[in-house]
């Protein structure tokens, strides 16, 4: 007689990978989640590669990236109404979001709020939404103020010293202690990955960013921009106890868009969100 145990065995095992699969490849997921962020006053979330690109680029079909932020949003429980975003420039463009602003560039990506790359609230379910492929999502809680702040800080940005003047935006606006700011610094390329030829290293940006650029070899540099935004915050009062740093490099992590893998790789371009929320 031939057992039948094998056959079940065979069943379950293709029941199971398909079902990891399924789950793995199509349901929205959250793969990263911040430590030191308390979750029962704030929401932080991240989408990945699994929601799909959720920012039209240039040839994109724009009807597919609202689509993937809709599913996403809904997968979370937030309404789209409720969220805010700014038009990504790589400036210093900083803007406080109030009750009036909300749904801005949440579904309609015309309605931005310009040129603005740094979000600051104090209102209580707003969420806050930056669109990321690399740069460096930075989140800001004043747990005494009961604020919080999210920039998108890539390579200019942190050149120009984004984060110290969000600090700055907090601290004249809401009387913040920068002592007292819980920051997470969210998945973004890492300095191992972000490598440059070496002819494009001009002099400002080395004499500007100091130990944060290292040269390689006589071909190649890399940048630090986490480093770098550190460096910044820690000297505007921050401890660097505070700063929490996503142990993700989106250049490398698979879970990520990344724009220098896709631009190495010629793999397809997108932009994961990250968002930031005041819960009641």
């Amino acid at each position: 007689m031939i057992s039948v145990y094998p056959l079940f065995t065979l069943i379950f095992l293709c029941g199971y990978l398909y079902s990891y699969t399924f789950v793995t490849l199509w349901l929205p997921t959250t793969m990263y989640q911040s430590k030191y962020l308390p979750k029962d006053a704030i929401t932080y979330l991240t989408s990945t590669i699994a929601d799909g690109s959720l920012m039209t680029l240039r040839n994109d079909d724009p009807d597919i990236a609202i689509e993937n932020r809709q599913r996403f949003f809904e997968h979370h429980g937030i309404d789209p109404n409720r969220v805010i975003s700014g038009y990504q420039t790589h400036c210093t463009g900083t803007h406080i979001a109030t009750e009036a602003d909300g749904g801005r560039g949440s579904l309609e990506l015309a309605t931005r709020i310009p040129d603005t790359d740094a979000l600051i609230t104090r209102k209580k379910n707003l969420f806050l939404l930056v669109t990321i492929a690399d740069c460096a999502p930075i989140a800001y809680y004043d747990p005494k103020h009961d604020v919080i702040a999210l920039s998108h800080n890539g390579w200019k940005g942190t050149d120009l010293r984004l984060a110290e003047k969000v600090v700055q935006t907090l601290t004249d606006c809401f009387e913040t202690n920068p002592s007292d700011l819980i920051i997470n610094i969210g998945p973004c390329i890492h300095a191992e990955s972000y490598i440059h030829p070496i002819e494009c290293l001009t002099r400002d940006v080395e004499d500007t960013w100091g130990e944060f650029i290292e040269k390689r070899d006589n071909d190649t540099y890399t940048m630090n921009t986490i480093g770098f935004n550190v460096d910044q915050l820690t000297n505007v009062g921050v401890p660097e106890e505070q700063i929490e740093i996503a142990p993700i490099d989106t250049y490398t992590s698979h879970e990520y868009f990344s724009f220098k893998r896709h631009k190495d790789t010629d793999e397809p371009d997108g932009r994961f969100v990250v968002m930031l929320g005041l819960v009641t």
